[in-house]
């Protein structure tokens, strides 16, 4: 919507969840919780993103760049391996 817009314009990427029906039955049922990146990322038509599916279409419209990318999509393992040394 408008909010993604305006964080898009400013280079911020965000994931995008709406409520629809299989959204509330994953979220009523603890052990399917897994389903939701699958849901997000499968309902554009819903005007649901994942966080990675943003970084793309930012990097593709020249807001950010490749390494920015790469940075903000690294797994949250590879953070604690570089605060590690």
């Amino acid at each position: 919507g408008q909010l993604t817009r305006w964080l898009s314009a400013l280079g911020v990427a965000v994931e995008v969840l709406e409520a629809t029906a299989p959204v509330r039955a994953v979220l009523r049922d603890a052990s399917r919780l897994g389903e939701l990146k699958n849901l997000r990322g499968a309902g554009v038509d819903f005007g649901m993103q994942t966080f990675e599916q943003h970084v793309s279409q930012l990097v593709d419209a020249g807001r950010i760049d490749v390494e920015t990318a790469r940075a903000a999509t690294m797994p949250m393992s590879a953070y604690a391996r570089l605060a590690d040394g």
